[in-house]
């Protein structure tokens, strides 16, 4: 036999209308269901412009960082390297026109390595103002804090270089004056003593005087010889960088006397 399905329904309480019957169901309507239509698109609107703001203002941050990577790169890294370039290049210079001054006392060289060396000391005065005034440039802060007592240093070597190449060309001038003076001296007691043996021998001087006056010229030559050789010593010595030639040209010349 059937039964009747709610012929076992009981109700604690009376029912006093159907809607106490539908709020006391077990299984509720969703909340969006109970959402109007004007509702709805009032949320989809106000999700969409909040998505849109959000966007936006990851790009304008993101916009913002890049801005600001730009303004170090232009105003910071650009500058740093440019002015890195310019002493490198100066520096290079002064190293290539110091060593040719060295090598060859040229005063060309020595004025082009220091119009070299006034360009290092703009370019590390341009690296000091351009790290005073960024806040990212530890490194160039650190690095360049030393360049000028360097340059000076530098400077002071190169006019002492000066200095004793002057020195130098003195010594060598006053050598040349003294070798072709007393060059001169020998050639004309040659000369005065070659006339005399000359005459001598016209007059039929005695033999003893005829040689003693030969061994004078003879003697006369050797010195010359001997300070010709001392003064092709000293230019071999200073070709060759070697101070035992002019040593023992030196020694050699010493004997002489």
């Amino acid at each position: 036999m059937l039964s009747d399905p709610g012929a076992d329904l009981r109700f604690s309480t009376p029912l006093t209308s159907p809607r106490q019957f539908v709020c006391s169901n077990p299984h509720p309507i969703p909340v969006m269901k109970q959402f109007t239509i004007g509702k709805r698109i009032t949320l989809g609107f106000s999700t969409v412009i909040a998505i849109t703001l959000a966007v936006g203002a990851f790009a304008i941050v993101a916009m913002w960082q890049s801005l600001k990577g730009a303004n170090i790169m232009a105003q910071d890294y650009v500058p740093e390297v440019d002015i890195a370039s310019r002493i490198s290049a100066a520096m290079a210079e002064v190293r290539v026109n110091g060593r040719s001054y060295q090598f060859t006392g040229e005063k060309t060289y020595l004025e082009a390595g220091r119009k070299a060396l006034d360009d290092v000391k703009k370019g590390v005065q341009d690296a000091e103002a351009l790290a005073s005034k960024s806040s990212v440039l530890v490194k160039l802060k650190e690095q360049v804090k030393d360049a000028p007592k360097l340059i000076a240093d530098y400077e002071t070597l190169l006019g002492e270089t000066e200095k004793s190449d002057l020195r130098r060309d003195k010594i060598q001038a006053d050598a040349l004056a003294a070798a072709t003076a007393a060059t001169k001296e020998l050639d004309d007691l040659i000369t005065d003593q070659g006339a005399k043996l000359k005459q001598e021998i016209a007059d039929k001087k005695d033999p003893a005087a005829l040689a003693e006056r030969q061994t004078k010229l003879m003697e006369f030559n050797r010195v010359v010889d001997v300070l010709n050789a001392a003064r092709i010593a000293n230019f071999k010595s200073q070709a060759q960088r070697d101070a035992k030639i002019l040593a023992a040209a030196v020694e050699s010349f010493a004997q002489a006397d």
